[in-house]
């Protein structure tokens, strides 16, 4: 037993220093193995990005050993890359039990035969396909391309009708007045085609006047002319001279002779080449000139009247020849010509090139013949019919682009073919509808959420606690970044 002393005396305050006598590492190590110690490292003690990662998925307090770290680091290397930031796949997964049912419908979405999924993936909500491919009556064998093929074919010609009509119409507005084009005036127009291109050296000069001619105008004006044709028509049989190829200038001595006086009438038509020594002849002769130079009269009176001058003639001329012709087709089509008549009213002033192309445009005509088919309506609009053509043309290229996107996966593909799929479809569509939920919409989405889940799973296995899965979630895998990059 030792005793305590408390005497000052024994104490040798001068003695000499010895090396200290300290617990042996190995002492130290015993220790910790026999009562199960671990030493841990905090996490301020860790640098770069490895402390960013674990202060990011544990916390900045956070401590763990060795072991708990390498084990943290063998998790995060086994797990696939994780998706970018701004995936759907991220709003896809909210609880440990999503990953179950999305696991399970990835799992079924494969079973399907791919080329099925994938068709029906490029068919998506092209309900008018479908349509398509169920009644379709060229045989169950017949090859999508070959369907496909003749129908936009059908299309094409749709759609080329429906542009010549357009142009057709644009061209004709430009000679005409009408602004509502029908079935019954495009008809109209388009066989008076044969009378244009008759007169086609006087209407392609085109015309010009202060006002369209009324319709009494025009009527008064084909009256008289109808009167000088047969005035001059009888002088032309009697003696060879045909008085409507000389103006009224050279007709002025002439009109003298019978008029003025002042001129001798036989000496006045020796001018033009007759002769006449028999004196009723003669008096005959300048019977018929006198009826034909009143009538010319009459002509010049009734232009005045309406507005014209003696210039103005040629290009009221046209205006009674294009009345004259549609006139005439519209018997012909048998289209009344009352529900034509505004319409087809010719425009005042139209120019010489603005005639000739829509003249080419009636000779190279070939919509006629399918606009007299489209409706017995002939009131019908050329606005509703270029409409119903647009949709037609329209909706089928809808369901074209859907057969193009089908081709796409799978050139080979059968009428019968796509019928077996299309019976397979409620059946695909009943599990890819969880897949859509989840924002994937078609094969490649599925395969970013086949690999979203699989890192979710590598997730929720890693040796961290709840909170630290929550943490490396919400930080879209980014905490886990220099657990993989630092040494």
């Amino acid at each position: 037993m030792t005793v305590k002393s408390t005497s000052l005396a024994l104490i040798d305050i001068e003695a000499e220093e010895k090396s200290r006598r300290l617990v042996s590492a190995e002492t130290v190590a015993k220790v910790d193995e026999v009562l199960g110690v671990v030493p841990k490292v905090p996490v301020v003690a860790l640098q770069g990005n490895l402390r960013t990662s674990v202060e990011a998925a544990l916390g900045s307090d956070a401590s763990l050993t060795a072991l708990e770290l390498a084990a943290l680091r063998r998790a995060a290397g086994t797990l696939p890359s994780a998706a970018p930031a701004d995936s759907f796949v991220w709003d896809a997964v909210k609880l440990p039990g999503d990953v179950d049912s999305l696991v399970r419908a990835v799992i079924i979405y494969h079973r399907f035969n791919v080329q099925a999924v994938a068709v029906s993936e490029r068919i998506g909500a092209n309900d008018a396909f479908r349509r398509f491919v169920r009644q379709f009556s060229g045989g169950d064998q017949t090859e999508l391309r070959d369907a496909l093929d003749s129908e936009r074919r059908h299309v094409d010609r749709i759609s080329s009708f429906m542009e010549f009509v357009g142009a057709f119409v644009e061209r004709a507005s430009t000679v005409f007045e009408g602004d509502e084009w029908t079935i019954g005036s495009v008809l109209v127009l388009t066989a008076a085609v044969g009378g244009f291109v008759h007169s086609r050296e006087t209407l392609s000069a085109g015309w010009s006047l202060p006002h369209a001619p009324t319709e009494e105008c025009l009527h008064a004006v084909e009256a008289l002319r109808i009167e000088l044709a047969y005035a001059a028509r009888e002088v032309r049989e009697s003696h060879g001279v045909n008085l409507l190829g000389y103006s009224l200038s050279a007709l002025s001595g002439i009109r003298r002779s019978l008029f003025d006086g002042g001129a001798d009438f036989r000496m006045a038509i020796s001018s033009f080449g007759i002769e006449e020594d028999d004196g009723e002849r003669l008096v005959a002769l300048a019977r018929n000139v006198r009826i034909f130079l009143e009538t010319c009269d009459r002509l010049e009176t009734t232009l005045v009247e309406s507005g014209y001058g003696e210039g103005d003639m040629p290009a009221v001329m046209s205006h009674v020849l294009l009345r004259k012709y549609l006139m005439e087709a519209s018997e012909a089509t048998e289209v009344p010509w009352e529900s034509v008549q505004r319409v087809l009213r010719p425009r005042a002033m139209v120019s010489s090139s603005e005639f000739t192309d829509l003249l080419a445009s009636l000779e190279a005509d070939t919509f006629s013949a399918k606009l007299d088919n489209i409706s017995r309506d002939r009131g019908q609009s050329i606005t509703n019919v270029v409409l119903a053509a647009e949709h037609y043309v329209y909706s089928r290229l809808y369901w074209i682009d859907a057969g193009e996107r089908v081709l796409s996966c799978d050139p080979g593909i059968r009428i019968v073919d796509l019928r077996s799929i299309l019976e397979m479809e409620p059946e695909i569509h009943g599990n890819t509808e969880i897949l859509s939920r989840a924002g994937a919409m078609d094969r490649h989405d599925v395969g970013v959420l086949e690999q979203h889940l699989e890192w979710m799973i590598g997730v929720y296995g890693m040796p961290v606690s709840n909170a630290a899965i929550e943490r490396i979630i919400g930080s879209k895998g980014a905490a886990l970044d220099g657990l993989l990059t630092e040494p």
